[in-house]
């Protein structure tokens, strides 16, 4: 197991768990409950994901990868008053959730091509795949 990739991973997961967080707090903020929920089942994966990660990692080298956030959830609630504000404002934190998931399908096919035996990548970039999927849809449903 590359150990410098191994963190770049486990870093990016705690990013993505701090990302979500912060979407979040947005969504009970412009009480939206549904993009809510949805953000809550997704940090709750996340968290998941990052767990079951470190597991692997572990135990298939023996010790335990550092790792550690480099962004803090972005609670900054814009001051909305109308529902189309609401949906513009939900409409740009999806957008930014779906870069922030296409760079992390680019981040898991890098690992894949340094290390193409390793199930662990494929199957990470095959959940990402159909996050992105779910964002579309998502989008799609935002008026």
């Amino acid at each position: 197991m590359n150990e410098v990739l191994a963190q770049e991973v486990l870093n990016h997961q705690l990013n993505g768990i701090m990302l979500h967080a912060g979407m979040l707090d947005l969504f009970i903020e412009l009480d939206m409950p549904k993009l809510e929920r949805i953000q809550e089942h997704q940090l709750i994966d996340e968290i998941k994901t990052h767990v079951k990660t470190k597991q692997k990692l572990f135990r298939g080298a023996g010790k335990m990868p550092k790792a550690k956030p480099d962004i803090q959830p972005d609670v900054n609630i814009p001051n909305v008053e109308t529902k189309a504000e609401k949906e513009s404002v939900a409409r740009q934190v999806t957008r930014k959730w779906r870069e922030w998931e296409v760079k992390t399908a680019a981040m898991y096919s890098k690992a894949i091509e340094k290390e193409p035996y390793c199930k662990l990548w494929s199957k990470l970039r095959r959940n990402v795949d159909h996050e992105i999927k779910n964002i579309d849809k998502i989008l799609n449903c935002i008026a």
